[in-house]
């Protein structure tokens, strides 16, 4: 499984793919929104995990901290409190 990370806080990305890596999943790390849309749209991840807080790609801006975002496919209606 491939894996994209979106982290700009340095410890926590090697913490994180670290973890990740010693569980044998293939780990591409991107500082920033930037960075992590270029990689995104180069290659094909099977998981995104991403920093909602980190830089958005183009200068866009994310969603507000402890806003809800949705996730296409994460799982029913039923699944969702």
């Amino acid at each position: 499984m491939r894996i994209l990370f979106v982290e700009d806080e340095e410890k926590v990305s090697r913490f994180v793919s670290r973890g990740l890596t010693a569980e044998r999943f293939a780990v591409d790390m991107a500082r920033d929104g930037n960075s992590g849309w270029e990689l995104a749209q180069t290659y094909q991840y099977d998981l995104i995990i991403l920093d909602l807080i980190a830089s958005w790609p183009y200068g866009r801006r994310g969603p507000a901290p402890n806003s809800e975002v949705e996730v296409p496919g994460s799982g029913s209606d039923s699944d969702r409190p």
